[in-house]
C-alpha cells in the first residue's frame, strides 16, 4: 500500500496535498482503518489446507509469531463457512487469502500493542484477484472470529496536515484495547467503501503515517 502523496526526491518529504494517485481526487467516501506497526502477513487457505506466509515468500517469520496466526484460524470451518458463502460447492483451485499485520512484543515497536504476538487481518482476496470491500471483509471476520484492524469510520476528506490525521486517530485503539494505555497510532489506511481499480489496473486504497510529517529536510 503506497503513501497518499507524491515525495519529493531530494529532501525525501510528501508533498503534502499532492496526490501520489489521481484517481484518489474522485473518491467521495473513504473507510478509513488504523496503520498497526508490525509486519505483513498472508494466511491462504485452499482445499488443501492452510500456510502462513509473509509479505514475500522468502520472508522469515518469528515462529511464535506464525503459531499464533494459526491459532485463529481452522481450515475445516473455514472451507465449510466460504462453501456456504458461495452457495455451492468450491472448485479444485478455490482459494482465498486473509492479509493482515502481525505485531506484538519483538515485532517492530509492537512492545506498544501487545507483550505477546498476535495478528488483525485488513483484506480478504478471493482466488488471485478478487478484493472484497471492507465491510464485507469485517463481516467474514467476524463471523470466523479472527481479529481485525480497527475501523475509524468513513470520512470525505484526506488528511493533509498533522492535526488532521490527529483527528482521525488520536491514539492507538489497538493499544489501548490490548496494552490497556495510550500511545499514538502509526497512521491510517484508506479504502473507497467499494473495491476500486485505477487505469493500471491497480486498486484505489493508500495510507499516511505520522513519521511522515517529522522526516527531516537534507
Amino acid at each position: 500500500i503506497e503513501t497518499v502523496f507524491t515525495r519529493n526526491k531530494e529532501t525525501n518529504r510528501l508533498n503534502f496535498g499532492e496526490l501520489r494517485n489521481q484517481a484518489n481526487s474522485v473518491i467521495k467516501k473513504w473507510t478509513i482503518s488504523e496503520k498497526i506497526d508490525g509486519t505483513n502477513i498472508r494466511v491462504i487457505f485452499t482445499l488443501e489446507g492452510f500456510e502462513v506466509r509473509g509479505r514475500g515468500d522468502n520472508a522469515q517469520l518469528h515462529p511464535h509469531l506464525v503459531d499464533a496466526v494459526k491459532a485463529l484460524f481452522d481450515h475445516e470451518k473455514t472451507v465449510a463457512y466460504f462453501r456456504e458463502y458461495r452457495g455451492k460447492d468450491l472448485p479444485d483451485d478455490w482459494s482465498v487469502t486473509f492479509y493482515g499485520e502481525g505485531y506484538g512484543a519483538g515485532v517492530q515497536k509492537g512492545a506498544m500493542y501487545s507483550p505477546t504476538k498476535r495478528f488483525r487481518c485488513f483484506d480478504v482476496m478471493l482466488g488471485a484477484d478478487w478484493w472484497l470491500d471492507d465491510d464485507d471483509m469485517r463481516r467474514i471476520c467476524s463471523d470466523l472470529r479472527v481479529p481485525v484492524v480497527p475501523h475509524l469510520g468513513y470520512f470525505d476528506f484526506i488528511p493533509v496536515t498533522q492535526d488532521d490525521l490527529q483527528a482521525l486517530i488520536p491514539f492507538s485503539l489497538v493499544g489501548q484495547a490490548e496494552a490497556f494505555h495510550t500511545v499514538q497510532a502509526e497512521g491510517v489506511v484508506a479504502k473507497p467503501t467499494v473495491v476500486l481499480l485505477d487505469r493500471h489496473g491497480d486498486r484505489v486504497v493508500w495510507k499516511l503515517t505520522f513519521r511522515e510529517f517529522n522526516v527531516k529536510t537534507k
